[in-house]
């Protein structure tokens, strides 16, 4: 069954178990023609361990750029 369009995300909340194997997944959905976009990814200031969130959201960012797709940044007001 053929897939509509998607994205491929990495929660923030799961960065730190973002292991290799998981990550060669997201490349390869990621080259899918039903892969659209690279998120939803970003970094959230509830989470305990920012430089795992930097070191996926880098990851996201360079294949997004690589691939040239768009990401798709979350928004939530930090105030």
């Amino acid at each position: 069954m053929p897939l509509g369009n998607t994205a491929c995300p990495t929660s923030p909340f799961l960065s730190w178990h973002v292991s290799d194997g998981v990550w060669e997944n997201v490349i390869w959905w990621s080259h899918q023609k039903s892969c659209v976009a690279i998120g939803e990814c970003g970094l959230d200031r509830l989470h305990p361990n920012w430089d795992a969130q930097l070191r996926i959201f880098q990851a996201h960012w360079d294949l997004s750029e690589e691939i040239k797709k768009p990401i798709v940044l979350p928004y939530r007001d930090w105030e």
